[in-house]
């Protein structure tokens, strides 16, 4: 470089020091940046305390002495960690594996799915989870009918809506229901499997699905969500020991099927007609 075009020393030290200040305001406005987001996220995970002390107030109190012994960053982390058992225990399931994820997700409540979704292995389940499966068409690894068949064997025949490749079923569950409902269990039973494997039953344990991401569904931290969760585990369970009875019965007595057949197809030709 040529002499005339070095910087001189002063201009060297100048030219640093504009940088350096740059540098640091753009490192303050950073860093403030930084902890009002800190300061917000811990005001937000800090509305666990009121429903910690509405819904457990003796293990709260507890919780909360034990809590303020670590370090700010790990308080909610104990807190949460401790709240999370005692729901699990007297409410309903939750995915409590990981704190730091449900943290993360806060104020929103990770919630347990108990059932399939739409690429979930099907092998090895109760045949009439497999049947239903295929029945609402959503399972990738649902079985064929002709599976199926050879499963039930020659003495139960599948009706033609299913079997024929031109033909759309029109479903309307009220309608099936209805009709199975005349009959004694486990007949009468089999439109649970059904709604169970549409991931239709009202409960959001058996109606979640993460097969893509994780879905947003509006239940956090609250007294009243809480409550409202129970209710719908209470019914899931429900749902779920009908859904295993119902199974097992016609797994021990096929013959059912022939039934339940009969009632699917007057199902969807009932459709057809009225829709006409």
């Amino acid at each position: 470089m040529p002499a005339d075009a070095r910087l001189s020393a002063s201009e060297t030290k100048q030219f640093n020091l504009r940088e350096q200040i740059h540098a640091l305001k753009t490192q303050q406005g950073v860093t403030l940046e930084y902890m009002a987001y800190a300061l917000r996220t811990f005001q937000e995970r800090t509305t666990i305390v009121d429903t910690f002390q509405s819904l457990f107030p003796q293990h709260a109190r507890r919780a909360i002495q034990k809590a303020l012994t670590s370090t700010p960053a790990a308080i909610h982390e104990h807190l949460l960690k401790a709240f999370m058992t005692l729901v699990s225990t007297h409410h309903f399931p939750v995915e409590e594996w990981n704190v730091e994820e449900v943290l993360d997700q806060f104020p929103m409540i990770p919630i347990c799915a108990m059932n399939y979704d739409e690429e979930s292995e099907l092998e090895g389940e109760y045949l009439a989870t497999r049947i239903a499966a295929t029945m609402t068409g959503y399972y990738s690894n649902a079985p064929s009918w002709e599976e199926i068949q050879q499963a039930l064997g020659p003495t139960i025949q599948i009706p033609t809506c299913f079997t024929d490749p031109h033909h759309q079923c029109r479903v309307n569950l009220g309608i099936l229901t209805e009709r199975c409902q005349q009959l004694r269990r486990p007949v009468s039973d089999f439109p649970t499997i059904l709604r169970i494997m549409y991931h239709d039953t009202g409960t959001l344990f058996l109606d979640i699905s993460y097969a893509y991401d994780a879905p947003d569904h509006g239940y956090n931290w609250t007294k009243l969500d809480i409550q409202d969760l129970t209710e719908q585990w209470k019914r899931a369970k429900q749902l779920t020991d009908t859904w295993i009875r119902t199974a097992k019965q016609l797994d021990a007595q096929p013959r059912h099927w022939q039934t339940i057949f009969t009632c699917w197809q007057h199902m969807c030709e009932y459709k057809t007609r009225t829709d006409q």
